[in-house]
């Protein structure tokens, strides 16, 4: 069906950009939606839609947290019956148990279906990742995510996750530096700056805070004109986070 698959295309296309573009995330579903709306047994439409789903947990589009999680489980689940090999399917379940149910063994086991199908596929290390983060397994997690980088190098995100991954390693220098290089090559939107910073405050280093204030200013003056139903769940505590660390004299009244 070629409507099904153009809307899958433009579904991918968006997706791509979903830090780069406000409402990128949002349209991308709506993408994904129309092109399984288009062809039902369309098996790659609907493992996109559950990794949107997956990956989109925190966002504003999962306000109703009970709906979004049933349709995500439909979506892998849909993908899956109708190509049991889907590795992206298979990856994005990986990811789903990890953060929503803490299921190991059904990770693992997605895991290894994900291998199976697609040993080389991007999509199947950045699953990896997720599982050795929550298993502790730093190092391995760090090796699947410059796998990945390597399979997809032109996804900035990646870079924004490693760099996540270094500053929880301890590997505080690096991981700013990262950062500050995806902040000056503009690697990412806005968004980029609540991340970034956060990075800044957990580093605890004075230089690291000074360097970032300035930005997370800028940026929460952006905040303040998006609306509250437009905002990710992290953009709720920001203020207060900030405030805290920054020792600002509002922190009291944000907390």
């Amino acid at each position: 069906n070629q409507s099904a698959y153009d809307q899958y295309q433009q579904g991918l296309t968006l997706w791509g950009d979903r830090m780069r573009e406000n409402g990128n995330r949002a349209e991308a579903l709506a993408a994904f939606q129309r092109a399984v709306a288009f062809e039902d047994n369309f098996a790659d439409a609907w493992a996109s839609l559950g990794t949107l789903a997956v990956y989109s947990v925190g966002s504003p589009l999962a306000k109703d947290r009970a709906a979004f999680t049933r349709m995500t489980e439909d979506a892998l689940s849909r993908a899956i019956e109708l190509d049991p090999t889907n590795a992206k399917a298979h990856a994005a379940l990986v990811v789903f148990h990890v953060t929503q149910n803490l299921d190991i063994t059904k990770a693992r086991f997605h895991l290894e279906q994900a291998e199976a199908a697609a040993p080389n596929a991007a999509s199947t290390h950045y699953a990896a990742v997720w599982l050795y983060r929550v298993l502790g397994d730093a190092d391995a997690a760090l090796a699947a995510i410059d796998r990945t980088i390597v399979l997809d190098p032109l996804n900035s995100i990646l870079a924004l996750v490693r760099a996540t991954l270094l500053m929880e390693m301890g590997r505080t220098d690096e991981s700013m530096a990262a950062l500050e290089a995806c902040f000056e090559a503009q690697c990412l939107g806005e968004g980029f700056v609540a991340f970034a910073s956060a990075a800044a405050v957990f580093s605890g280093e004075q230089r690291y805070l000074d360097r970032w204030r300035p930005r997370v200013d800028a940026f929460e003056t952006v905040l303040e004109s998006i609306p509250d139903n437009a905002k990710p769940v992290v953009a709720s505590i920001m203020p207060a986070f900030t405030s805290i660390r920054y020792q600002r004299d509002d922190a009291d009244a944000q907390i």
